[in-house]
């Protein structure tokens, strides 16, 4: 089994909402709803005056697709500065300084905190499972009341961490035909046949420019999840500022084919603050030139909503109930148009298609790779254009 890793921030200044209280163990908690953090500044931050009885939290971690706790997680928690913690005297934090990690346990999925925070105090928590998304969380210690020094009976928070997607690339010409992933280059007595149809040379991974008659041609690439109460959540991620999605690399070799009409909308750079929606970059578009080769990332759209864990039509995550499918498609697909250029007779030029985790586009057009937590998604697809 897969490690889960949440790792918890303090900050200050963060919005917060409660949906009620209850009474355990003879204290009265009042309870917090968590949201994916939607704006945050983590730079000169500043901690939380104690406005109730310190209290430990029992942070338990569930899985929306199937309402099953996720068992197994460890816990970091770093506090900002100047926030008053129980069993840390004198100490000072600047957010990312850590002031305790631990085990949760393996079925029930809680992790109960060694230390004691003040009701009030904001937080900001990391949820991650191999196989798993890795999502960010704003939380708000509950408020305790009626305890003499640190209440006996830690009170309860609950998040949600999604099952992360199984996910495949399919990719066809504009006649319809399907390409099959090929990476090997092909032979070019192979690829130059003029009795080879597209359709034959699709099954080859291949489209002929000069066989088909044509100097351009347009590609659909599709993106499926085929897991369902599995799928993808957008988050802002505090510690290494950047918003981390899930992105379509699409890979052009050594640029001698063209590629065009590819979605033209720019993702925004990110400095310190986040961006107020997780949906305003979807589809967004970075690009990067490293020596010959050329690249484009498109950011998938999710297909969730993070703070009501639920799944929406038009993204990656799709959930399902007995044998229907309730919400979500599962799917994504875009086009762009590769240009013969001045690829010579006889010469093939290869085109890979990825996706990425965790990934931050603009990350990757600043630094060329796609973050600290990024990591790929199932297998590349290749593809060729030859002459």
């Amino acid at each position: 089994m897969g490690v889960i890793v949440i790792l918890i921030v303090a900050i200050g200044g963060l919005g917060y909402l409660y949906y009620g209280t209850s009474v355990i163990g003879g204290k009265s908690h009042t309870l917090n709803v968590q949201t994916q953090i939607t704006t945050q500044t983590v730079t000169s931050v500043t901690g939380n005056a104690a406005t109730s009885s310190p209290d430990t939290l029992a942070i338990t971690v569930d899985d929306p697709g199937i309402s099953s706790p996720i068992g197994s997680a460890v816990v970091t928690i770093y506090p900002a500065a100047g926030t008053p913690i129980v069993g840390s005297p004198g100490q000072s934090y600047n957010g990312l300084t850590a002031s305790e990690s631990g085990t949760a346990g393996s079925s029930s999925g809680t992790y109960t905190t060694s230390k004691a925070y003040y009701g009030g105090s904001t937080l900001v928590v990391e949820v991650h499972k191999a196989n798993y998304v890795t999502e960010f969380w704003q939380i708000t210690a509950p408020t305790v009341t009626g305890c003499q020094g640190v209440c006996s009976t830690a009170a309860p928070l609950s998040l949600n961490m999604l099952n992360g997607p199984t996910m495949t690339i399919k990719l066809a010409d504009q006649s319809g035909n399907f390409f099959t992933s090929n990476s090997t280059k092909p032979i070019s007595g192979v690829v130059s046949k003029s009795t080879e149809t597209d359709a034959q040379l699709a099954g080859y991974g291949v489209y002929n420019f000069t066989t088909m008659s044509t100097t351009s041609q347009t590609f659909t690439v599709y993106i499926y999840n085929t897991a369902v109460n599995t799928g993808w959540a957008s988050t802002w991620d505090p510690i290494n500022k950047i918003m981390q999605h899930m992105v379509l690399q699409i890979e052009n070799s050594n640029g001698t084919a063209s590629v065009s009409s590819l979605p033209t909308f720019i993702c925004p750079a990110y400095t310190g603050v986040a961006p107020s929606s997780f949906t305003s970059e979807d589809g967004c578009l970075g690009s990067r030139t490293v020596g010959t080769a050329q690249y484009w990332g498109i950011v998938q759209n999710d297909g969730y909503v993070a703070s009501s864990a639920t799944a929406i039509a038009g993204g990656v995550t799709q959930f399902k109930v007995g044998s229907t499918i309730v919400a979500g498609s599962g799917e994504q697909s875009y086009s762009f148009t590769v240009s013969k250029g001045s690829l010579t007779a006889g010469k093939a030029q290869e085109f890979q298609l990825q996706l990425e985790q965790n990934a931050s586009e603009s990350y990757f057009v600043t630094n060329g790779n796609y973050g600290p937590n990024a990591a790929t998604i199932g297998s590349a697809f290749t593809f060729w254009v030859a002459a």
